[in-house]
């Protein structure tokens, strides 16, 4: 954070006539010495109009969560489900006001991923057409990337492997995954197939209204703050959500017609950070 904050806002001065850029009284060194690094300082960029980037941070475990309450703006969240969205951003807000923070100094933002059709018949279809062209050797050579564990060592019809206490990888999210497996009784091949069609991610199909109806259930039963829009496929995914789906909830007024301000933050309501004292 000292970097961000080694140049005041009025440190470039742009004074053409007398061939100055920076005020060297505005910029100071960071002179940062911890743990895991030294860092002199002043950064070699001026200070940004947000005051500092906006923090964004991913996971589900206990350490991600300890973390992220302390430091984090944005929390990039995986929820299957609207239940297990409400109880992670319950037990995140109050994280974050256990370490000393506003809980609405910190969004969270499940991803979806919705698959947008004129009809539900028509996106259910699509759905099943983006699934029949996944491979399972490629969900599970995904899986496996992610969860820092080789899954080649176990026989792709064979049943899930409980391997939750040697994930080294995304751990919130594939102790759930697995667990879930586990508990249908599926193989592992098919769990390759549905991780890699998802990401875990919930499926949002059908119409604009269909896909809006639910997005507006999960806002307002307190599963997020807002969403990421996970696309299933690019750019296609992406140009029938903006056209079809968005103008649904802006008539709903679920969601902006025009932006009020210049930087993310702004978009997001965060408090712009005043330069700290180094």
């Amino acid at each position: 954070m000292a970097l961000w904050d080694t140049w005041d806002d009025d440190a470039v001065v742009l004074d053409r006539a007398g061939a100055v850029y920076v005020d060297p009284g505005r910029v100071r060194r960071a002179d940062h010495s911890g743990d895991w690094f030294r860092v002199a300082g002043p950064l070699t960029l001026p200070r940004s109009p947000q005051g500092r980037p906006v923090i964004v941070q991913a996971g589900a475990s206990g350490t991600f969560l300890s973390v992220a309450a302390r430091t984090a703006e944005i929390v990039f969240a995986v929820a299957p489900t609207l239940e297990r969205a409400q109880d992670f951003r319950a037990h995140f807000r109050a994280a974050v006001s256990s370490a000393g923070r506003d809980p609405d100094s910190a969004k969270v933002l499940p991803g979806i991923m919705p698959i947008v059709a004129d009809t539900d018949s028509e996106a259910r279809a699509l759905e099943q057409e983006l699934r029949s062209l996944v491979h399972p050797v490629a969900g599970l050579t995904f899986m496996s990337a992610s969860m820092n564990y080789d899954l080649a060592t176990h026989p792709v019809d064979g049943p899930v492997p409980d391997v939750r206490s040697e994930l080294r990888g995304s751990k919130g999210r594939f102790e759930y995954v697995i667990g879930h497996a586990l508990e249908r009784g599926i193989t592992l091949g098919e769990l390759a197939v549905e991780y890699a069609a998802s990401l875990s991610f919930p499926m949002l199909v059908g119409s604009p209204t269909t896909v809006a109806d639910e997005m507006e259930r999960w806002y307002s039963a307190g599963g997020g703050d807002g969403f990421v829009i996970m696309p299933a496929f690019a750019p296609g995914s992406v140009d029938d959500f903006t056209s079809l789906v968005v103008p649904e909830l802006q008539a709903r007024g679920l969601f902006r017609r025009e932006y009020s301000g210049k930087t993310l933050r702004d978009h997001l309501a965060l408090e712009r950070p005043a330069v700290a004292t180094l």
